[in-house]
């Protein structure tokens, strides 16, 4: 069986302080490359005076992931790259960890960064609750007015399932996200309610 895999439940904080710098983790859920830069932005503007945002980020499935960082201004591959390194050691993905720092007036040198932003980013995740990663597909359901009713009901009672889009043309057009374990079951429904109408795409 495959180990799980585990995302973000809640956000999580952690402060160190090193040779009087200041150093804030925090971790966030961050489903695509997308969320995480929107994150970065709000985090960038709410601690405006803060010397240094940096940031990792695992999403998407174990075998698509997209991954990203930035050492906003350290010099490189002492602040990201250990951040991302920790995640990497993690059964994690759609997860953005962001180091904040205050220069408190004493440089650490090359290893003494790479150490503070290790440990920075080790204790935020400390702190992390977790859940397993749900795998979900996007599925097209078409359906006849007649049936749009029924067919909504199966998709809206069903945990986890969730309506993209409706389109109304000759027929209805529903895009839905589905948990990958739950397709079969939800496509079973939908062709015993509209007696094989549905088509799925």
């Amino acid at each position: 069986m495959d180990e799980e895999i585990l995302v973000p439940a809640k956000i999580s904080f952690s402060e160190l302080e090193i040779k009087k710098s200041k150093f804030i983790g925090f971790c966030y859920y961050a489903g695509t490359e997308k969320e995480a830069k929107e994150i970065i932005l709000s985090l960038k503007s709410k601690y405006k005076t803060a010397t240094h945002v940096v940031y990792a980020f695992i999403c998407g499935k174990p075998n698509s992931q997209v991954m990203g960082m930035s050492d906003d201004g350290e010099p490189k591959g002492t602040a990201a790259k250990p951040i991302l390194q920790v995640l990497k050691g993690r059964r994690l993905t759609n997860i953005l960890c962001a180091v904040i720092r205050y220069f408190g007036g004493t440089k650490l040198g090359t290893g003494g960064l790479v150490k503070a932003y290790t440990e920075a980013a080790k204790s935020a995740l400390e702190n992390l609750e977790t859940k397993q990663l749900i795998e979900e597909s996007e599925i097209t359901i078409t359906v006849s007015y007649d049936n749009f009713d029924s067919v909504r009901k199966i998709i809206t009672s069903e945990q986890q399932t969730k309506i993209i889009s409706e389109e109304f043309l000759n027929d209805v057009k529903i895009k839905v996200s589905v948990p990958d374990t739950k397709i079969e079951m939800i496509t079973n429904k939908i062709k015993n309610a509209t007696s094989n109408k549905a088509t799925f795409s």
